[in-house]
């Protein structure tokens, strides 16, 4: 991520949930990866930014999470490659997440020097808090099969099979009522004990 594309998802999503006509949203990305986190330039730049700078690029980066996790309609994931630090996070404010099998997660940041705070309230809402723990303490890759048993995800398989779970999730909501789903889907955010 750099500021300029997190200013575009942020808009992007924003406009969807204003239009009524709107029955789903995929998202993915180009190969070979889906999305290896921060530009590592741009995060060294900040070591200059002033406290309040640094503050607002935060919450800037919290406002983009936050647009696709409270889009109305549901945001289906098609994932590959390497998915790591922001990029994982991205899969968190998904709704319905396809992985293939080779994809490789890591909430990075540890590594980094840095810590996940931006995307940690999104991650422990959706994956299983012990293994959120394991993840963002220790900084480590895991595979698909392991996003899968932690809650991170919903399908692994081969590219085509990622594509046909998409497209068969996509049918079924474009088969329900469209009020209906959006409803559902604020109905189910409404349980989150965190606000946002």
């Amino acid at each position: 991520f750099f500021p300029p594309m997190i200013g575009e998802i942020t808009k992007t999503f924003l406009r969807a949930s204003n239009d009524k006509n709107l029955r789903a949203n995929l998202l993915t990305g180009e190969r070979p990866s889906f999305c290896a986190g921060g530009d590592a330039e741009w995060m060294r730049s900040m070591a200059e930014f002033t406290k309040k700078q640094n503050v607002a690029d935060s919450e800037n980066l919290f406002d983009m999470y936050a647009a696709i996790r409270n889009c109305p309609v549901p945001v289906i994931g098609g994932v590959f490659g390497h998915c790591f630090g922001g990029g994982a996070g991205l899969v968190a404010v998904c709704d319905i997440v396809a992985a293939e099998d080779k994809t490789l997660f890591s909430f990075s940041e540890v590594k980094l020097g840095l810590v996940p705070a931006v995307i940690s309230p999104f991650v422990w809402e959706r994956a299983a808090h012990t293994k959120v723990t394991e993840w963002f303490i220790t900084g480590q890759v895991f595979t698909a099969e392991e996003a899968m048993m932690g809650g991170l995800i919903h399908f692994r398989g081969d590219a085509h099979e990622c594509d046909v779970f998409i497209e068969e999730n996509l049918k079924e909501i474009m088969n329900s009522a469209p009020e209906a789903v959006r409803e559902t889907k604020a109905l189910l955010r409404s349980y989150s004990t965190t606000n946002w």
